[in-house]
């Protein structure tokens, strides 16, 4: 509806928060009010009147209060939304509604507080300068996922003339004592040990002592626990085992060759595989790179467009990620509040400091999306629609409401990326390439 003759005042609470006064003149109110009881009348029934005939004084009496409430939360509304229209305003959730007047013959008046969505200016980006790094794609990160696949096929075979060497899974029947104590941790029969003499495995000197027994040979020896081992009070003692061979088997790792792949893979051939498995590596590492430039850009553009932000947005943001974080941590089945050193207050404005980042980068977002008339590609959204409803299906969500959310999630997703690919469009970016990253980390096994 649009009200006649609406007076607004627009004052400044705090930076995006606006509090508007609202007056709607009396005469509107007579007007809704009357049309209100006339179309009360038609339908009404009240002993003594025929049905569309009771006076309109007898109405009155009857329903004076509950029809006034009723126009006045018509006007309000209607007025609130006349007057965010008419000053251009770009509220961020529901008003504040305060201070109402409603009487019969007098103007509706009323204030509402109201948060807002800032006004963005962004930087020009065209000069800005970014390195794409994309990481090479190298022969060892080819035959990397071959090998763990050959490694998954591989078989233990029983080990005959020779004793044990590094590398052997070995079945042993095992007596360790402590100052004449068994020590249980150390004790049992059938134990399964891959030999394993690298200084990073606790039990170092308990299998550089397995090395070169036979299988079916007894041995007794003295070892000193390393300090670093998991039952305390047995770090750095000293231990004399008894030990007996009972099997000793090494792996057998497959060959690579065309006839294994086809009989296990969907691949033809060797040559085959490693093409397809580097053009994947290489599309991955082409995507890393980008994901990093994009995160360049956009952490750089929420560094230099200033901008104040709705508080309730950033609660809002904040509470979203606090959401995220305990339930990833739940999944895992740990309980955040619960866990050793947990501070709620230092937890609190960490996730208030991410929460605004991320709600900074959704307005910087929308405000390109909207500046550039850019809008999700219809093919694009339907591609990862099943994704996010696959997400979904296993949380407890009613149908209608799972795929309203998955289709909100894909548009913006896409949304989104169309926005990305627009800002490396515009800025500066140079492509190299850097050397594979490599695991230092140690093996450790122990017994």
């Amino acid at each position: 509806m649009t009200i006649d003759q609406l007076k607004v005042e627009a004052d400044d609470v705090q930076p995006c928060v606006k509090k508007l006064s609202v007056e709607i003149p009396q005469s509107v109110l007579s007007e809704e009010y009357d049309k209100a009881f006339e179309k009360i009348r038609k339908g009404a029934s009240v002993h003594g009147f025929r049905k569309g005939k009771v006076p309109k004084e007898i109405l009155k009496k009857l329903y004076a209060d509950s029809v006034l409430w009723e126009v006045g939360q018509k006007l309000i509304g209607g007025g609130f939304e006349q007057a965010v229209k008419d000053n251009n305003l770009r509220p961020y959730g529901d008003p504040s509604i305060e201070n109402v007047n409603l009487k019969p013959g007098e103007p509706v008046s009323f204030t509402a507080t109201i948060e807002l969505f800032p006004d963005v200016t962004l930087p020009d980006i065209g000069a800005w300068e970014f390195e794409r790094k994309v990481e090479a794609v190298d022969d060892e990160a080819v035959d990397a996922p071959s090998k763990a696949f050959l490694e998954e096929h591989a078989e233990l075979v029983p080990v005959d003339g020779r004793p044990a060497q590094e590398g052997d899974y070995v079945t042993l029947n095992m007596r360790g004592t402590v100052d004449g104590a068994e020590a249980e941790q150390l004790t049992g029969k059938n134990r399964d040990v891959i030999v394993t003499c690298n200084k990073d495995n606790v039990l170092a000197g308990f299998h550089e002592e397995i090395v070169g027994m036979a299988n079916g040979e007894q041995k007794k020896f003295k070892t000193t626990l390393s300090k670093n081992f998991p039952a305390p009070e047995l770090a750095e003692k000293e231990v004399e085992f008894d030990v007996e061979i009972t099997a000793i088997r090494e792996k057998q790792v497959p060959e690579l060759n065309d006839d294994f792949l086809k009989a296990n893979t969907e691949y033809k051939s060797v040559e085959e595989m490693r093409t397809k498995v580097r053009k994947n590596l290489e599309e991955n590492a082409s995507y890393l790179a980008d994901e990093a430039v994009r995160r360049q850009i956009i952490d750089r553009l929420i560094k230099e467009a200033d901008f104040a932000l709705p508080p309730k947005m950033i609660e809002e943001y904040a509470k979203m990620h606090e959401s995220r974080v305990k339930s990833r941590a739940g999944q895992s089945g740990v309980e955040l509040e619960k866990t050793p050193d947990f501070d709620q207050e230092k937890f609190s404005e960490s996730c208030r400091e991410i929460g605004e980042k991320e709600a900074r980068e959704e307005i910087i977002i929308g405000e390109i999306a909207e500046k550039e008339k850019i809008i999700p590609e219809k093919k694009e959204v339907e591609k990862i629609y099943s994704e996010y409803m696959r997400i979904l299906e296993n949380r407890n969500i009613e149908p209608d409401e799972m795929r309203k959310r998955a289709y909100t999630l894909s548009v913006n997703e896409v949304m989104r990326q169309a926005v990305f690919k627009f800002l490396m469009s515009q800025a500066q970016i140079k492509d190299t390439i850097s050397e594979r990253r490599k695991s230092n980390a140690p093996d450790t096994d122990s017994s």
